[in-house]
């Protein structure tokens, strides 16, 4: 882990950080330990991916999170969630990318689903992916 590593998750963990916005957020998952690091639902936040589970189907989705991390662009991976203030669950998607050498901790962008067409062949949502992490080289297939 590189220095201040711990103190600079603190900031994905804020819900009106420069990390999220309306219901877009960014939570780091540690692989390696099986754990979500930061995430900026404080209920979240240090589960285990293991405990990760569909609201609609009961299927763990922690394991596909950290699989599509290790891709060499990425991955998505699509659950179904509880969003705070609303009844129901809501289709979430999650666009998973390693930090590489930053401490080696796998970056999520999640949105809620909805916003998006639901058709079969719709193309899951484009993010602008940050550019502040160390180490990173972007490709055109990011």
């Amino acid at each position: 882990m590189k220095a201040g590593g711990e103190a600079i998750l603190t900031e994905y963990d804020k819900k009106d950080g420069k990390w999220a916005w309306k219901d877009t957020y960014v939570f780091v998952m540690d692989c390696a330990a099986g754990t979500v690091k930061a995430h900026p639902n404080p209920q979240v936040k240090g589960m285990k991916l293991t405990d990760l589970k569909d609201k609609a189907t009961g299927k763990e989705f922690g394991t596909a999170l950290c699989d599509a991390a290790k891709k060499a662009n990425g991955g998505w991976v699509e659950y179904m969630w509880t969003k705070p203030g609303a009844e129901g669950n809501h289709r979430k998607v999650a666009y998973v990318l390693s930090a590489g050498n930053y401490a080696g901790w796998p970056l999520a962008f999640t949105t809620t689903r909805w916003r998006f067409p639901n058709k079969p062949d719709a193309s899951p949502p484009r993010f602008a992916l940050p550019t502040r992490f160390p180490n990173r080289r972007r490709s055109t297939a990011d």
